[in-house]
């Protein structure tokens, strides 16, 4: 043999014994030897038992969530769903009835400019009535079990004369009303 073919097999078996004890070091530590930072059976113990807490309180949060679905489902089957009729003059004489069979005197009513969004159209009318505080209470309350889906988007409350000991309010008031429908013009109105 010649001594650089040697030299090779002599490199060649020192690799070969470094790579057979890098490996039986990695096996020493992966398989035999137990270390010193693994957990205590008292650690898993308590990470088990803290898992099991989070995975409980979980389950109270989803069958909240499924409460309160059930309780919004509910409440849309009482209520209806979204019309699909868009808001018209007729929802003005509708409001002006309400505010009559409350004692209200309608000051003035009008409709105002749509917002459109997808899949949803807000029609707002301009409302101001006038009467006593527990007729505008009794006017708002029969205004939230009316079977359309409003809103009163805007409202200032300002105190107006006196009557037989009882002092008068105006009520300034911009109602909303939500459908799917599309945007259609709606003719002014005025009070009455």
């Amino acid at each position: 043999m010649k001594s650089g073919a040697s030299s090779i097999v002599v490199i060649d078996a020192i690799g070969g014994a470094l790579t057979a004890l890098l490996v039986a070091i990695f096996a020493w530590t992966a398989f035999v030897a137990k270390p010193d930072e693994g957990q205590s059976p008292r650690e898993l113990a308590d990470s088990l038992d803290s898992a099991r807490s989070d995975v409980a309180a979980l389950r109270s949060a989803l069958a909240e969530q499924k409460a309160m679905e059930s309780r919004r489902q509910s409440q849309l089957a009482a209520v209806g769903p979204l019309p699909s009729e868009v808001p018209s003059e007729s929802y003005l004489r509708t409001l002006s009835s309400l505010a009559s069979e409350n004692t209200l005197t309608v000051v003035r009513q009008l409709p105002l400019s749509p917002r459109d969004y997808p899949g949803l159209l807000e029609q707002r009318f301009a409302y101001e009535v006038s009467g006593t505080l527990p007729d505008l209470a009794r006017f708002f309350k029969a205004v939230e079990l009316s079977p359309s889906w409003t809103d009163i988007s805007y409202l200032k409350v300002e105190t107006g004369k006196s009557t037989e000991g009882e002092s008068h309010r105006s009520a300034l008031l911009t109602f909303s009303v939500f459908s799917m429908g599309k945007v259609q013009p709606v003719t002014q109105g005025t009070g009455g």
